[in-house]
């Protein structure tokens, strides 16, 4: 009797685990087809009708409807957290945990306790990322360029913008030196991608790019010295926070009501003009009476400016952004050049003898302000289609965080698979048992996947030395090995699955 209980918890246990693996494989099965610079897209439509063309894995689990299950959640968050961290190897990560999934099925029909494949893996683990250590090449200051180059390069080749790569690789390198700090962090959110239809190349602009042209067609488009105010409140008279109703009878009533607006109005730009700003740009909007007045004082103006771009600006050009109308004052000003061009309007650095903002706070604050001052940079991306765009853009910010890693790590690894096969050589080597030998398959998954990509014989590709000259950072690579195994582990622990209310 006892026996029989024992056969058939393991047999539900056993269950439990293929059903999970059946689930994440049949996913992961869906991206393997999309891996490498010979790997196919995916055209994905929205329930709207919007169609996004990609062979990116995390893009693709993101716009697929596969959150709706567990298995599907923790492919997801499994290429995000990739996504996130490294910025590239999404594809890679779900490959490496579906075959070590696979793997561990296999194991567990065998007897093997849970906790056994698990210790297994760990320190399975524990070989592969010494040997990726031990095989990765450290870069020096005077290799760094090169190396970029490099990574760069195999992170563009499986992307859309594979014909102009060179372009690309060089807008992103100079994007990351210029927003990178004198500890030699890059903020990457310094960095704005837009996007534009057009045929031209994409450029690189070292300032910020809005999307918007001036409030009216009159105003002075291109000012080298503009003093800009920043303002997150409204440009207009102030309104009564209470509820209340207001009733106006008679033609004179209506007049008085005019007047005081424009008054208003007049003391706002007043004081625009007073602390010498001579461009404003505008979170909210105004209405046709400020605007004929900024107009009439030379004050070149833009509204209904994003959050983001305000703040990008800000830090482009010293500024302080205004939440309260009346704490605007000359010191809150940024200095920049301004340009409207072809219905947007750029905003570039310009050197300044550390007037206006420069001058604000105390010795630390001013440092801080002076360290960021013309960081901000903005990457307009061309192309033909607004699918190409976003697709261009996804790119981009890969190998945007690619260059982030090689400059942060300063390590990196042969790529198309070499390190792979040599991580599963040495798990082979030393954990010759059962354990050892699953995970050694699992890692020469990716290798056989990118083979198959190329149309290629895949075990033929196992015994041949890889000698394409690719490269990949080695902390992206551990990463692969260390979250799809975690992730792994998670999934051979459960024995049961429940409902919750």
């Amino acid at each position: 009797m006892i026996k029989e209980q024992e056969t058939r918890r393991k047999v539900e246990e056993n269950n439990v685990l293929e059903g999970n693996v059946r689930a994440f494989c049949e996913i992961a099965d869906s991206l393997r087809t999309s891996l490498g610079p010979f790997g196919a897209d995916k055209s994905i439509i929205s329930a709207d009708g919007e169609v996004t063309i990609t062979n990116d894995g995390a893009t693709i689990l993101k716009e697929m409807d596969v959150r709706g299950t567990p298995m599907g959640r923790l492919v997801t968050q499994l290429s995000a957290s990739q996504d996130d961290e490294i910025g590239d190897g999404t594809t890679s990560v779900v490959i490496i945990a579906a075959a070590l999934l696979k793997e561990a099925l296999k194991l567990k029909e065998k007897g093997m306790h849970p906790l056994k494949i698990i210790r297994g893996y760990e320190e399975a683990l524990e070989i592969a990322l010494k040997v990726v250590e031990k095989s990765s090449h450290s870069v020096s200051e005077e290799e760094m360029e090169e190396a970029i180059a490099k990574v760069a390069k195999s992170t563009l080749s499986s992307k859309i913008v594979s014909r102009d790569m060179e372009n690309y690789i060089k807008i992103a390198a100079e994007s990351v030196e210029a927003v990178t700090d004198r500890r030699g962090e890059a903020n990457l959110e310094l960095i704005k991608i837009e996007g534009e239809i057009s045929v031209e190349k994409s450029e690189l602009i070292r300032g910020v790019y809005i999307s918007k042209e001036l409030s009216h067609f009159q105003m002075e488009k291109q000012i080298e010295h503009a003093k800009i105010a920043l303002l997150a409140c409204p440009l207009e008279p102030p309104k009564v926070k209470a509820k209340h109703d207001l009733n106006i009878e008679g033609v004179e009533e209506y007049k008085k009501l005019v007047e005081y607006e424009k008054k208003v109005f007049s003391e706002m730009v007043e004081q625009i003009k007073n602390v010498g700003a001579n461009v404003v740009l505008c979170q909210w909007g105004f209405d046709d009476e400020a605007n004929s007045l900024l107009l009439q004082n030379g004050i070149s103006a833009i509204r209904w400016v994003g959050a983001q771009e305000l703040e990008m600006t800000a830090i482009h050009c010293g500024a302080q952004i205004i939440s309260r109308f009346e704490d605007l004052k000359e010191s809150a000003l940024g200095t920049a050049r301004v340009t409207e061009h072809r219905g947007s309007t750029r905003i570039e650095h310009v050197r300044s003898s550390g007037q206006n903002g420069a001058e604000i706070g105390g010795e630390a604050e001013r440092e801080d302000r002076e360290e960021k001052r013309g960081k901000a940079v903005t990457i307009l991306v061309r192309g033909g289609t607004h699918a190409m765009i976003e697709e261009i853009k996804r790119s981009v910010r890969d190998v945007l965080c690619s260059i982030r890693n090689i400059r942060r790590e300063k390590r990196i690894v042969r790529g198309a698979g070499r390190v792979d096969l040599e991580c599963a050589q040495a798990v082979f080597e030393q954990m010759p048992g059962s354990i050892g030998r699953a995970y050694g398959r699992a890692l020469q998954e990716l290798p056989m996947a990118l083979a198959s990509n190329e149309g290629e014989d895949p075990i033929a590709r196992l015994s041949e030395e890889i000698a394409e000259e690719v490269w990949e950072g080695a902390h992206s690579k551990k990463h692969q090995y260390i979250v799809a195994t975690q992730t792994v582990k998670a999934i051979v622990r459960i024995d049961d699955v429940f409902e919750g209310k």
